[in-house]
């Protein structure tokens, strides 16, 4: 991995868990289990997912993806991370919506906010210390994914920060209705 690539991840986590803290941490404890009228998650729902897509995510990454043949990078990985960045924590009304697959969907784990922020601290820093100290070269490998295709190690790591951000709006968005 490129030393930018080490940096622009870490940030990304860094500023997505910071965002996560920040917002799971202001829910009330009344408005916790409250989904919106509309089709939706609850504060409740939205952290238990963020929660099961970084474990499950982090180890997929660090298994599946780093055993598969390596393969050369995208001439310019970076318009694609861009892309992804923009278009993954849009949740403007009438885009896209891709649904979690049901071992992703939330099943009532955390009673509490604290409880959420725990599990997603403890996640979120092995995410990190994996990024921080891997020597594998993530650009030279690829899995599928099921809205962008096959996409490399970095863009994996990409799409969990961005998927943080998007689901941290949505929460955001449960305390204003």
């Amino acid at each position: 991995m490129t030393a930018g690539d080490r940096a622009m991840l870490i940030q990304l986590l860094e500023d997505t868990r910071l965002r996560f803290e920040i917002v799971v941490g202001a829910v009330p404890e009344d408005q916790w289990q409250t989904a919106p009228k509309e089709e939706g998650w609850s504060p409740a729902e939205a952290a238990e997912h963020l929660v099961v897509t970084e474990q499950a995510l982090a180890t997929l990454i660090r298994t599946k993806l780093l055993s598969t043949d390596p393969v050369e990078p995208a001439p310019d990985p970076h318009k694609f991370d861009a892309i992804m960045l923009t278009r993954i924590p849009d949740r403007t009304p009438g885009k896209r919506r891709v649904e979690a697959p049901e071992w992703l969907r939330p099943k009532g784990l955390f009673s509490t906010p604290p409880e959420a922020l725990d599990a997603f601290r403890k996640a979120r820093a092995e995410t990190l210390a994996f990024v921080e100290t891997t020597t594998d070269p993530l650009r030279n490998h690829k899995m599928p994914h099921p809205a962008f295709g096959d996409i490399d190690g970095c863009q994996w790591l990409i799409f969990l920060a961005a998927h943080t951000e998007r689901h941290v709006r949505q929460i955001e968005q449960c305390l204003l209705k």
